[in-house]
């Protein structure tokens, strides 16, 4: 439907609208307001049915994690309290005590005696049917002296272990290849042991 404003006469002059141009252009002027609010409510409600899409997604893993920490930049006092037990050495050695004997601190008897007896156990677990012909039963001095050379690796390190027992001088430990050979020392190495693993429950059993 066109409408025209411009007035009966085109050569005469324009004085002001008309009443019944000010009627027209109210009905134009509705026909635009109620189309634009059509179109703006189309979008609201694609939108809103958008977002109300997410939010159901959002509370599904909202309700996984219980809890949500939250940044804040309060502060809160910690309180610690005072620390009152007895500080200082708690050993019973003499200032004329070796090194040795704040050594056995650490590595008393009876752990060399609990490794010795099930390094021998697992050595013997581990070789039912398929004897090995390198091994024999070790003892408590031998696995002091185990501990030591690995001491002494831990000090001096070569990019190989075989290196310590090596014909180079350059390269040889004098001292680690003469507390037992390389053949000793890994198949300690290998049976090393501090737990009865027999006893061990069955995967499944618990």
């Amino acid at each position: 439907m066109e409408r025209s404003f411009m007035p009966s006469s085109c050569d005469s002059e324009f004085e002001s609208f008309s009443t019944e141009d000010m009627e027209i252009s109210s009905e134009i002027l509705n026909e635009v307001q109620e189309h634009v609010v059509d179109e703006n409510e189309s979008d609201i409600s694609e939108y809103e049915t958008e977002s109300d899409s997410e939010e159901t997604e959002g509370s599904d893993v909202d309700s996984e994690d219980d809890f949500t920490p939250e940044w804040s930049k309060e502060l809160k006092e910690v309180f610690i309290n005072n620390f009152s037990e007895e500080t200082g050495s708690t050993h019973s050695l003499s200032q004329e005590a070796k090194p040795l004997d704040f050594f056995y601190l650490f590595f008393p008897e009876c752990l060399f005696e609990a490794i010795t007896a099930e390094t021998n156990r697992y050595a013997e677990c581990k070789q039912a049917g398929k004897k090995d012909s390198l091994w024999f039963p070790t003892t408590m001095d031998e696995i002091r002296a185990f501990f030591a050379i690995n001491i002494i690796i831990g000090i001096r390190q070569l990019p190989r272990i075989s290196n310590y027992w090596s014909d180079l001088e350059l390269l040889r430990d004098e001292y680690v290849s003469s507390i037992m050979t390389e053949i000793r020392f890994v198949k300690l190495n290998k049976y090393l042991h501090v737990r009865d693993t027999s006893s061990t429950p069955v995967r499944g059993e618990l």
